[in-house]
């Protein structure tokens, strides 16, 4: 981007508004994808209020004024294309949905490490709605792991090359 804009701040706030504009729309993607599985009557009235709340929440001040802060736009970017991919592999049981989730979630993790909890979102959310809906069969579950795997792989080399799993760089 400094390529791009150099030291004009106009070119980097408005990447950051157009980024937090493209989440709030893929915040009402993915409310639409999780009410249609709820069967709430008012579904598209439901997902734009929960993109609403997401554009107007006053947290988001920061992040998107504040160029260090890019890290969080980039990470729910793509935090929220991976969970609205796997929503569609689920609906379609089309495996190229499932491989964009997995390649989104990587982008995520490498954007900003707090993506370790999406296979946890995943499995939460297989768990509370799918299983109920229907016979539990672990054989319909194969994607499941991908997800694990790629965090795995994501702890052991950031063990490999800081020499912690968890914790800050400063410990």
């Amino acid at each position: 981007f400094y390529a791009l804009f150099h030291n004009n701040y106009f070119g980097y706030h408005l990447i950051s508004i157009v980024l937090h504009a493209t989440n709030s729309l893929l915040v009402y993607k993915l409310a639409s994808h999780i009410f249609k599985l709820t069967n709430f009557n008012k579904t598209k009235k439901l997902a734009i209020l929960s993109s609403f709340l997401f554009v107007v929440y006053p947290i988001h001040v920061e992040v998107i004024s504040w160029i260090a802060a890019w890290p969080h736009l980039w990470a729910t970017f793509f935090y929220l294309l991976s969970l609205i991919n796997y929503f569609s592999f689920r609906q379609s049981n089309k495996s190229k949905k499932l491989v964009y989730s997995c390649l989104f979630f990587i982008l995520a993790l490498l954007t900003k490490e707090m993506a370790i909890s999406l296979p946890l979102v995943i499995l939460i959310w297989e768990i509370y709605f799918y299983s109920t809906k229907q016979k539990l069969n672990i054989k319909s579950y194969y994607y499941l792991p991908a997800y694990f795997v790629i965090l795995a792989l994501f702890l052991w080399l950031r063990y490999f090359s800081i020499g912690l799993i968890f914790g800050y760089y400063a410990s």
